[in-house]
């Protein structure tokens, strides 16, 4: 079930619009001033500072979701120096079917402005995704004097984008969704003959020459289709700014602060009042311990034993050892050019990578890089000289094992 919140939403020339329950309360300039004394309230995001882009993924693992998708973020330099900690971004399940799943990702700008961040909201996401946008068609509006493109599919926002023509509805905008238009259809994320619906106030001249201009039916609407209530899944910790992340962590470790010094004075309130029954039964307790440890030792000895039989097992049930998540992590530790992976092995404690780089040195910081790395906890990385052609290329063989493994 969705929940019923305010929502604050780019205006379509300047400030912000208020709405709750589908209604507008009322427009302001400023977010922060207009926002305050709003609890929960959630702010759409502005398409000029949120990225939103859908990827395909060979797996339908929801454990593997997350690092997936940063490592398509970190892909396209959207990230915060390679830190998911500290890289506001949430991802979306569009699809999942035949051994793939389609997500939809939006990440916050890393210039994301001061003035956005409200300590007591309920949440950020992309502005697309607070307005029901038509099923598998392109919507096109205006927020805060920009054009904006967007398309939906099975509910869920796969795509928007800033267009660079201006802000006027013009031939010029036409051409560039026409051009957006054929990009969507070969990535599969709208049909093959798309329409657009197109919401807000324009004049029939602008109207006219925008549709004469485009290559796909059109449709005007006079207003945006503002979601009443919100699903769950629509908002995310990830996706919250850092000021209001960390402003939450504050509170929270404030709460705890208090919430501690509360439970210490009962704490040596009840010690003092039976200090003197404690000293009295201690040694009664004493022994029962005893006897009790003397009881759970055969038990404790089979615990151990235990422990030692999964210890062995280790290698067969840890994450690290999967070869999508080895590949996965390999493919974010290569650099963004000047390196080709052709043959990538991996068996029981080994892995083995066969490429070609664009010099000999390039190969081996793609070595060292490897050895740095934090996602091969225990492997020894080694590298012969890599074979150098007549152009310079340089192809390397780089081979890991697990130390403790070869000690043995």
């Amino acid at each position: 079930m969705g929940r019923t919140v305010t929502i604050a939403l780019p205006h379509a020339n300047s400030g912000w619009n208020l709405w709750r329950d589908g209604r507008l309360m009322r427009t302001v300039e400023d977010l922060r001033e207009g926002a305050s004394g709003i609890p929960g309230i959630v702010v759409g995001v502005p398409a000029s500072h949120c990225t939103t882009f859908t990827v395909a993924l060979p797996t339908k693992d929801a454990s593997l979701y997350a690092s997936m998708a940063f490592a398509q973020v970190d892909k396209r330099g959207l990230s915060n120096h390679g830190d998911p900690g500290s890289t506001p971004f949430a991802y979306h399940v569009v699809d999942s079917s035949a051994g793939e799943t389609v997500l939809s990702v939006d990440v916050l700008g890393r210039d994301f402005p001061e003035r956005f961040c409200l300590p007591q909201a309920g949440g950020y996401a992309a502005s697309g995704r607070l307005l029901n946008l038509p099923e598998n068609r392109l919507a096109l509006w205006k927020e805060q004097g920009r054009l904006i493109v967007a398309a939906n599919r099975h509910g869920k926002l796969t795509h928007m984008q800033v267009l660079t023509s201006g802000a006027q509805l013009d031939v010029a905008a036409a051409q560039e969704i026409n051009l957006c238009s054929l990009s969507l259809q070969g990535e599969g994320l709208i049909d093959e003959s798309p329409e657009l619906e197109v919401f807000g106030e324009f004049t029939p001249q602008q109207k006219q020459a925008f549709e004469r201009a485009l290559t796909l039916p059109v449709t005007f609407r006079a207003d945006l289709p503002i979601s009443r209530r919100l699903d769950g899944e629509v908002l995310s910790e990830s996706s919250l700014p850092l000021p209001v992340r960390d402003y939450r962590l504050r509170r929270k470790r404030s709460r705890r602060r208090a919430e501690w010094v509360t439970v210490l004075i009962a704490f040596y309130a009840i010690a003092g009042s039976s200090l003197w029954l404690y000293g009295k039964k201690q040694q009664e307790k004493i022994s029962r311990l005893e006897a009790q440890v003397e009881q759970t030792m055969p038990v404790v000895r089979e615990v151990e034993k235990t422990r030692l039989r999964w210890q062995e097992l280790e290698p067969a049930i840890e994450v690290t050892r999967y070869p999508l998540v080895q590949l996965n992590e390999i493919t974010r530790i290569m650099p963004p050019s000047g390196v080709q992976i052709r043959e990538y092995q991996t068996k029981g404690s080994s892995i083995r990578i066969q490429g070609q780089a664009r010099d000999p040195q390039i190969a081996f910081q793609f070595a060292e890089d490897l050895k740095s790395s934090q996602a091969f906890p225990g492997y020894e990385w080694n590298m012969p000289q890599p074979q150098v052609n007549q152009n310079n290329i340089a192809s390397f063989d780089i081979r890991g094992e697990l130390a403790y493994e070869k000690s043995n």
